[in-house]
């Protein structure tokens, strides 16, 4: 006899809701933490002419992921016959 399943969606609302709140909530925690990591740093160093903030190494840390998939994409361009099937 065959049996026929009920399909229930894996990724139902709730589920998918789920998950979307938690990839937020890590990436605003990491942020964050980013954001604030140079006035910690200040106050424990004691070291008042520090004056890249938050803001600044955001956008380095931007500036350096961007440029490594610049660089992995030149590399896989021009050994494009290595990786076809």
């Amino acid at each position: 006899m065959i049996k026929i399943r009920i399909f229930q969606p894996v990724l139902n609302k709730k589920r998918l809701s789920f998950l979307i709140n938690r990839v937020v909530f890590i990436g605003a925690f990491f942020l964050a933490s980013i954001a604030v990591a140079p006035s910690i740093v200040q106050n424990l160093t004691g070291i008042t002419s520090l004056t890249i903030g938050g803001t600044g190494v955001l956008i380095v840390i931007s500036v350096i992921i961007e440029l490594s998939r610049k660089v992995e994409n030149a590399i896989q361009m021009y050994n494009y016959d290595e990786f076809v099937f």
